[in-house]
């Protein structure tokens, strides 16, 4: 045996990660057993053939695979020495010699293994080439695509401060975090699967450890209810965390959809321009990774090893925030394309999150007639309906009775969904009611651009707004009644439709004197005040109230 302590094999107390995630034998030989050292070999020679299949195609990429090839070999100079002189399995009982230390005093455990940091496993030339495969992907992905590369999974666990492992905790701690998102968020977001999530929390744990801080910072701070500020240290830390891991080139699911979290809290708090500009983000690193054609009939090669459910949800999610924030302003441009009839809905659920079924189960826009869709379902609905209404105002169409009916015919749907199963169903209902009320009141919108002030009154209401005006009351005086038990689990897409229908009630008080309005006015003030103990961007609704009040 040599003895220069490099190519000293000695033995482990614990298999190495790689065998325990497949699953396969392991000699427990360090630095590297005999299963892992083969794949490495072949790895290498598969990207020989690689680099030749290019150097044959496309001349002016030989360059970049010969100074690959050059900087693997120089990122591992013990490799080759080693193989040579790599003894024979039966000749590990020989580590008992006195002149070897004691093998497993210098042996990471799992725990320690997971926290190695990028430098240690990577060195900084693979680390500089898998960068390089990233962006050669975006710059010509049919190229890539022909050579038969595939994207580096990058590790990012050296981007972990004390702060974010602190701030989410142990074991323990993770799992209360879950628990309460799930109570409370998960409601009327659900693009988390539970399921998977405790399923694969240890896995997670162990490989992606970043990605899946990231999530339960997002949980934490989509489920934090706050009072004075929406700018608070988690949210800082947060929004400081997710820079530095989009930045370091990584697609993960897990990171998508703390993006979508991040982005509701900023929406409901009502942090503008930082909201627009989070859902805007959150569309096109869905598109990079490929959740956008999770909801199509071909869905993206790139998403068969993800969950996709999770990531129609995920998508879902993105199309309804985005119309959302567009009500104000319908001619903006929107982020996201309008979905189509062919595109798959969200399953049931409470299916989903009992693992009973899977995507399999979906139904189409086109083709969804069933009384139990369950709440996301709906959502996703009244959002294709919204993206219609959208489009129907930005063009200045005034032919909007068809629209109407089937909106009306979701609602009434929606209804009987909800009694039969005893479901709150109020954020699709105020999405559809939003819907209802921007088609009354698109002149608004131009006479605001065009320096004339807008009318909202009672006069120019058809009887569809009428019949929402009713119904938003009763949602508001529901709300107020059972606050204490709904405050945690409301939507921030609720808001704006009583925004709007305090502010025709403000109009009808004071142009016709409507002591009945008024009532409804101070009704739905307070329900905004309420709504404020959960959801800061009431107290802006508020204030723009008490702006038009001080106008009239």
């Amino acid at each position: 045996m040599s003895a220069d302590n490099s190519d000293v094999r000695i033995g482990s107390r614990y298999s190495c990660l790689q065998c325990r995630e497949a699953k396969r034998k392991c000699d427990r030989i360090t630095p590297e057993c005999t299963l892992c050292l083969q794949y490495v070999l072949a790895k290498h020679d598969l990207y020989i053939i690689q680099a030749k299949f290019i150097e044959s195609k496309i001349p002016t990429f030989s360059d970049r695979y010969r100074s690959y090839r050059k900087n693997t070999s120089c990122a591992y100079p013990e490799r080759r020495k080693r193989r040579q002189v790599r003894p024979k399995h039966a000749d590990v009982p020989a580590l008992n010699s006195p002149q070897q230390p004691w093998p497993f005093l210098n042996t990471p455990s799992p725990s320690q293994a997971s926290t190695l940091s990028r430098e240690a496993i990577e060195p900084p030339a693979v680390q500089k080439q898998q960068l390089h495969l990233v962006a050669e992907y975006f710059l010509d992905p049919e190229v890539f695509q022909h050579a038969q590369l595939q994207l580096p999974t990058l590790q990012i666990d050296s981007l972990l401060t004390d702060e974010v492992t602190a701030t989410v905790g142990s074991v323990a701690d993770i799992r209360t975090t879950a628990q309460n998102h799930f109570s409370t968020v998960h409601v009327w977001m659900p693009i988390v699967s539970k399921i998977q999530f405790y399923k694969l929390l240890l896995n997670r744990l162990t490989y992606h450890r970043a990605e899946l801080h990231l999530l339960l910072l997002a949980m934490m701070l989509s489920g934090d209810v706050v009072t004075k500020t929406a700018r608070t240290e988690l949210y800082d830390l947060t929004k400081r965390f997710h820079f530095s891991i989009t930045a370091s080139g990584v697609f993960s699911l897990l990171v998508l959809q703390a993006s979508v979290f991040i982005a509701c809290y900023e929406l409901g708090h009502g942090m503008y321009p930082a909201a627009f500009m989070s859902i805007s983000a959150c569309a096109r690193y869905a598109v990079a990774l490929g959740v956008d054609s999770s909801i199509s009939e071909h869905a993206d090669p790139k998403i068969q090893s993800l969950d996709l459910e999770e990531c129609r949800r995920v998508w879902w999610a993105i199309l309804a925030i985005d119309r959302f924030m567009n009500l104000p302003d319908p001619k903006r441009q929107l982020v996201t394309p309008d979905p189509v009839t062919s595109n798959y809905l969200p399953i049931d659920d409470t299916i989903w999150d009992n693992g009973t079924n899977g995507a399999e189960g979906a139904c189409t826009l086109g083709s969804a007639n069933s009384l139990e869709m369950g709440r996301f379902a709906r959502l996703a609905q009244a959002a294709h309906l919204l993206s219609l209404v959208i489009q129907d105002v930005a063009e200045g169409s005034h032919d909007s009775s068809q629209l109407r009916r089937t909106i009306f015919a979701l609602v009434h749907v929606s209804r009987l969904e909800a009694r039969v199963r005893r479901l709150e169903l109020c954020t699709q209902m105020s999405t559809c009611f939003s819907a209802i009320l921007l088609l009354d009141h698109r002149d608004s919108h131009r006479d605001l651009a065009l320096g004339r002030p807008s009318s909202r009154s009672g006069a120019t209401l058809s009887p569809e707004s009428s019949s929402v005006l009713q119904s938003t009351m009763e949602m508001a005086e529901r709300i107020i009644r059972a606050h204490g038990t709904v405050r945690n689990i409301i939507a921030p897409f609720v808001l704006h439709v009583n925004y709007k229908a305090a502010s025709i009630y403000l109009q009808q008080a004071i142009e016709e004197h409507d002591s009945e309005a008024a009532s409804h006015v101070a009704t739905l003030k307070k329900s905004l005040e309420l709504f404020s103990k959960r959801w800061l961007v009431a107290e802006r609704r508020e204030t723009l109230l008490l702006l038009e009040q001080s106008d009239a």
